[in-house]
């Protein structure tokens, strides 16, 4: 620690201004800020406000009187902008003698009044308190968020008229970042929550330097408590994440004090043989705690992302104070920002950074520029399995061939013989005809090791979600769900073509427990009296029926065979269109949605317009209409295409309705016609969600 020393104060220019983003005097002293990510950006965080700038204050200090020679605060800026500190003869205004090294302190977003602040050790003593530190960006909800930043280093004046500083910003919070994997056996999961308990809310402006640690650690500390209150998370489909933040803190000697994240899932059972209290169709809410960092870790330093990977696939406690059984948990650490050297104590621990863990490939066969690695010892790497889904929904391994791909580590220049840091690097093979290959490879150094999980898509491809059961969005219609709930009126459960269908496995009863019979397949289920009220009753097993899956078709790229696009103009009456296009993204019905022929285009287009289905994870698939003519000649195609092995023959009949309100053959040994397979169109949100999921 350097000695602090207090002398009189020469303040070359003071004041705020606003920054223009160009420099047009000759003779000049100038500052960028920059905030530079020392990891490739998603696109969240782009609207996070991680990086916005709405204010700068810049101290230039002598190196050997630590008399400060210039301040000055800026407003308005942007992230790279170069701003004007001082203009004309600011050498010698500012007593500024070329040759010489000052130093430069920047601070951005301070909440306090900084230009009276004017030597080292107020600057030092200087703290900033936000209570929703924890709190991410919110466009209605937390729209002033910002994110302090400060900057310490040296700068020697040249003889140049006109000079820039460039100042590498890093952030004063730690960011934590959980990503949630969530699939009970015998469970659905409706839509967690989380909290955040043991976060500091509190700072010093600065943290380690550039070039000497002489500000120290973070000593200011209060640790905040959401308490009772629970937050959303983004995500869907059993896949979630969690983005929150908290200055820097620590806890060797107060465990209590760890920071740990509570999640609570609503789990709603779906087979009355899985583990766990409660009935088919009950909901019960399951908490699970996540602390931040691994046990033998006992601090959150500022400015480092903090990565967790959290696979819960067991039930949790049905109290917030027991939390249950221990959630399998990956971490992951790297820096935020680049600006302050990455400091870790190697002789006193060994660490293992890999980033990102989960990667998509489209439409590609090579990447060696995406998954970073860096490590206290010597890396290598072993892929562990690669395999796909086929069309019955059963992992296929793939061991060698044209398929398997080959995955080594590129070391970094200077790393060569320690072999500790890098890049990854992918050769995926060929592609696996109309699915997802995946690539599972692990990095191990000394006793740490972590599992990457790479997904590689052709241009077209196939993948499934799940279906549970169907039913129609009329009035009076039965859910399967609500209504094994006792209820006083009776539900609708079939018309002249459709009977609302539910699929079931591991131990099934007749009526709705009794019985016991074993089967995985599909039944109908009916709305049925007994003691004066009404419930879902499963009714008669469709034995002959047992996919479930509502295949998803995405489509990358046209040919000479179809348009890509999206049906833009259905008749609000008729529900029909004369559009013939494929969308790039649409999924269809599974076995749950099953009909007699229909006689007219008409009435299956309505069909489809009314016809709802809902996922083993408990979403609710709406918005169905009958497919294109170019859509059914698509599935076709796949369906009889003796190169794949993802999806089955789902068009048997021998013609179907399209949207055109025509048939379009699609069976040639089947002269039966009148079918339906309804379709939906998925959001990009949607897309993203299926992508984004390690399995």
């Amino acid at each position: 620690m350097l000695t602090l020393l207090i002398g009189a104060l020469f303040t070359g220019c003071t004041g705020e201004e606003n920054l223009d983003g160009t420099i047009a005097q000759e003779e000049s002293l100038n500052i960028s800020p920059q905030v530079i990510e020392a990891k490739t950006r998603t696109a969240s965080d782009v609207s996070l406000n991680e990086s916005l700038l709405t204010k700068l204050d810049v101290k230039l200090f002598g190196k050997d009187d630590e008399q400060i020679r210039l301040s000055k605060q800026l407003s308005q800026l942007s992230n790279g902008t170069t701003a004007l500190l001082d203009q004309g003869n600011w050498k010698d205004r500012n007593d500024l003698v070329e040759g010489k090294t000052y130093q430069i302190l920047a601070i951005a977003n301070a909440t306090a009044n900084l230009q009276g602040t004017n030597t080292l050790e107020d600057l030092s003593q200087c703290v900033q308190t936000d209570a929703d530190i924890w709190k991410p960006y919110h466009a209605t909800s937390n729209k002033g968020k910002t994110f302090l930043m400060s900057s310490a280093t040296d700068y020697q004046i040249t003889s140049s008229a006109t000079q820039t500083i460039q100042a590498s910003l890093s952030r004063a919070a730690a960011k934590i970042l959980v990503k949630l994997s969530i699939a009970v056996p015998g469970y659905t999961v409706g839509q967690p929550t989380w909290s955040f308990k043991n976060y500091n809310t509190k700072t010093t402006l600065f943290g380690e330097a550039n070039t000497e640690t002489f500000f120290g650690d973070n000593t200011a500390k209060a640790l905040g408590n959401m308490g009772d209150s629970y937050e959303s998370m983004q995500g869907s489909d059993g896949n979630f994440t969690i983005t929150t933040y908290s200055y820097a803190t620590s806890w060797k000697d107060t465990p209590e004090e760890t920071p740990t994240i509570t999640v609570k899932v609503p789990l709603i059972k779906v087979d009355e043989s899985a583990e766990g209290e409660g009935e088919v169709g009950e909901t019960i809410n399951n908490f699970y705690s996540i602390p931040v960092r691994e046990t033998s870790e006992t601090e959150l330093r500022r400015n480092y992302l903090y990565m967790v990977n959290a696979n819960i696939t067991n039930l949790g406690s049905s109290t917030e104070i027991n939390y249950g059984t221990p959630v399998d948990l990956k971490y992951d650490v790297m820096k935020w920002a680049e600006g302050e050297e990455t400091i870790i104590n190697a002789d006193k621990q060994s660490y293992l950074l890999v980033s990102p863990t989960f990667h998509i490939m489209r439409n590609e066969t090579v990447d060696n520029k995406t998954i970073h690695f860096y490590a206290s010892d010597a890396c290598t790497v072993k892929i562990d399995e690669v395999y796909y889904y086929d069309k019955n929904g059963e992992k296929q391994t793939i061991k060698n061939g044209k398929l398997y791909p080959q995955v080594n580590l590129d070391f970094a220049n200077g790393h060569t013989e320690k072999k500790d840091q890098g890049l990854v690097n992918i050769e995926a093979g060929e592609f696996v005809p109309l699915t997802v290959k995946f690539i599972k490879f692990t990095i191990t150094s000394g006793n740490k090791s972590q599992q990457v999980t790479v997904k590689q898509y052709p241009l077209e491809y196939i993948q499934a979600i799940d279906g549970w059961y169907s039913t129609k969005d009329l009035d009076g219609w039965i859910d399967w769900k609500t209504h094994q709930e006792s209820h006083d009126s009776w539900k609708k459960s079939s018309d002249d073509n459709f009977q609302a269908k539910v699929y079931t496995y591991g131990s099934v009863g007749g009526g709705i427990f009794g019985g016991g019979t074993k089967g995985t397949y599909i039944w109908e289920y009916d709305d049925a009296r007994s003691n004066g009220k009404y419930k879902a009753t499963l009714s008669s097993a469709q034995t002959e029926k047992s996919n479930n899956h509502m295949y998803v078709v995405q489509i990358t790229q046209a040919n000479d065979n179809y348009t890509i696009g999206h049906v833009n103009n259905i008749d609000a009456n008729t529900k029909l269109s004369l559009e013939d296009v494929v969308s790039p993204a649409f999924a269809l019905a599974s076995q749950l949605g099953t009909v007699t022929a229909f006689g007219n285009g008409v009435n299956a287009s309505k069909h489809c317009d009314d016809y709802v289905e809902v996922g083993l994870d408990g979403k609710r698939y709406d918005n169905w209409r009958l497919p294109t003519e170019s859509e059914i000649n698509v599935i076709v195609s796949y369906q009889y295409d003796k190169n794949q092995d993802v999806v089955t023959e789902v068009l048997r009949g021998g013609s179907y309705w399209a949207l055109s309100g025509k048939q379009v053959k699609a069976n040639s040994s089947n002269r039966n016609g009148g079918y339906v397979r309804c379709v939906r169109d998925l959001s990009p949100e949607e897309v993203t969600a299926l992508e984004n999921k390690n399995e």
